[in-house]
This record gives structure tokens, sequence and C-alpha cells, in this order.
């Protein structure tokens, strides 16, 4: 399996965008999410699976970090872990801040509606909990108010 399938299998990458990905990511943060291998890992770690310097590693770490590739959190004593992103936060980052605009805007539109479709699947059983007047566990964006375009 060459590196760009184990990259779209573990950071999740839709079939609509894969020929675009080379915009969306390079070589050095795929080897890194692939490094990953599902866990969460400290720079030393990282410096380890990659054959990286620790500073090397800790660079490339916070250069993914600050592009939505990988996210960051805590171990219990401390020490910053990381583990891999999604490609749904990738693609929002990279929407809105970088080079959307180099992908032919049919194109565009395909991820969108399937961007769409990701995002109504993920808000819905809040939306419909606040439709019934409970409580919902997650805050939506805009949850105060919901307009009928943003429930349908």
């Amino acid at each position: 399996m060459t590196l760009f399938d184990q990259f779209v299998t573990a950071f999740g990458v839709w079939e609509e965008a894969q020929p675009y990905l080379h915009l969306m990511v390079d070589e050095p943060e795929m080897r890194l999410v692939v490094a990953m291998g599902g866990q969460a890992i400290t720079a030393g770690q990282a410096a380890d699976r990659l054959g990286l310097t620790r500073r090397q590693a800790a660079e490339l770490l916070q250069r993914a970090y600050t592009r939505h590739v990988v996210d960051k959190s805590q171990a219990d004593d401390g020490t910053p872990t990381y583990s891999a992103g999604t490609f749904y936060s990738r693609l929002d980052h990279f929407a809105k801040y970088e080079n959307w605009d180099d992908i032919p805007a049919a194109d565009r539109r395909t991820i969108n509606r399937r961007f769409l479709d990701e995002f109504i699947a993920r808000h819905r059983p809040n939306v419909e909990l606040k439709m019934q007047g409970l409580k919902a566990e997650n805050a939506l964006p805009n949850d105060t108010v919901l307009l009928l375009s943003q429930v349908e």
C-alpha cells in the first residue's frame, strides 16, 4: 500500500477530494499521520518513528497542528501529545484560509455538498434535542437560535 493510500485511510479523506489532496497536505504531514498509527504520540515518539531529530519532529508537529492536520492535547503528566486530526477539520481550515480556489468550481461544489452532509450528520442529534426543548450535550454553531434553514 502506498503512502497516499495509507494516509487516505488513516485521515478519512473523501473520494471526492482525493485528486486535490496534494494541495491540502504535504508528504511529511502524510508520513506523520501514518506513523501515528491511530495513537496519541509525543514529539520524542514522532522523532523516533520518523527518523527525525526531536527539534525537527517538534517543528513538524507544530506546523501540522496549526494546519489542522493533527490535534494537540496533554498527557496526565502535562506532556504535549498529538494525534491525527480528521479530513473534515483539515478541509474546513483549508477552505477558509488556504488555496480553496485552486480546486475547480464544479469539484468545490461537490466537496462542499459532502461537507454540508457531514456537518448535518454531526449536528443532527443536538438539533433534534433542541427542537424538543431539551438540553443538547454539545454546543452548536449559533446554538441560541436556530433558523429554519439551519434546522432543515
